[in-house]
């Protein structure tokens, strides 16, 4: 056997193992390698493991570069995951789980397989000429390689730091909310409502027998009732879970609007409020000087409930507390 089958046929071999041992640690969890009983990317893994040695059978090693770079695509893709969601967890908004996940031994395994499968395919009898078709399928796949880990990274990095940091300001958000509701375009104030929020229309809608558009005609806030962008104040975020004040002209006081970060932007998050997944991301400004207010005096002042006036008022859940890095 030639030596460029014999080297495809160990990679073949090799990535197929690697699939099944362990690539983290996770604890309580145990050892989770990439098959993940058929759940993970791993299955691709196989896939391309099997179609290998299929090529080198077939007398076919020169297109060995073509699945040894898709895989090495995917073991960067997985890598990717991992260390977001270790930058996620390290600052203390994510899982404590995954700050405590560590590598395992599969890796050299698989990074060594596609290694070794791109290294027969350039051992084959046509080696690297420019000009061949194998050569030019190579160059094309590991671009597309390329530009998809390189896409998915930058989309990766970017949802992470939203997560961490919120990518904008809650008051820019409402601003656009307001704007919305002005121009009463039910589809363009359902884009500034989180799903959560979206979901608890719904709901209002059907338990109330009125149209979805009547649920959302106000955003969820009487501050739009104002003629002209109302005055904000107190923008406040932690973990991709954001707040701020917003003065409600018609009642005289600062309503403090929960907003949450989901799918690249701020969206109102009404609906995370109730079902207790949208966490504080500091007491408001409001409530300080209302709490030093009732310190001084003793003079005890109830906030009134932040509802939307085309629905029947529901007396919201208390306000988680802020998240605590651990």
């Amino acid at each position: 056997m030639s030596k460029d089958r014999v080297v495809g046929a160990l990679g073949a071999i090799v990535l197929f193992v690697g699939a099944f041992l362990p690539i983290f640690s996770v604890p309580i969890a145990g050892s989770v390698n990439y098959f993940r009983n058929g759940t993970g990317d791993g299955q691709v893994i196989v896939v391309i493991a099997i179609i290998s040695l299929v090529l080198v059978l077939l007398r076919k090693t020169k297109w060995l570069s073509v699945p040894g770079l898709i895989s090495f695509g995917f073991l960067f893709r997985t890598f990717i995951d991992h260390q977001l969601a270790l930058m996620i967890a390290e600052a203390g908004c994510g899982d404590e789980l995954a700050r405590r996940t560590q590598l395992e031994w599969g890796w050299p395994a698989l990074v060594v397989g596609s290694g070794l499968l791109i290294t027969a395919s350039l051992l084959s009898t046509d080696g690297l000429k420019l000009k061949s078709r194998k050569s030019v399928v190579t160059l094309v796949t590991a671009l597309l390689v390329v530009l998809s880990v390189s896409g998915y990274f930058i989309s990766g990095y970017t949802s992470a730091r939203g997560q961490i940091e919120g990518g904008e300001l809650p008051s820019e958000a409402y601003a656009r909310l307001f704007h919305a509701v002005k121009s009463k375009n039910t589809e363009a104030i359902s884009k500034e409502m989180s799903k959560k929020t979206l979901d608890l229309a719904r709901a209002q809608a059907a338990r109330q027998n009125i149209s979805l558009e009547k649920v959302l005609e106000n955003g969820f806030t009487a501050t739009t009732f104002a003629s002209n962008l109302p005055e904000m104040r107190d923008d406040r975020i932690n973990c991709g879970m954001g707040a701020v004040e917003v003065y409600n002209q018609k009642d005289r006081r600062w309503e403090d609007l929960p907003f949450i970060w989901e799918e690249g932007s701020m969206k109102l998050a009404v609906g995370d409020l109730f079902a207790d997944t949208w966490k504080s991301p500091g007491t408001g400004r409001a409530l300080k000087e209302q709490m030093a207010s009732n310190s001084a005096g003793n003079n005890l002042v109830p906030m009134a409930p932040n509802v939307n006036m085309n629905v029947k008022p529901v007396v919201p859940k208390q306000i988680p507390e802020a998240n605590a890095k651990r």
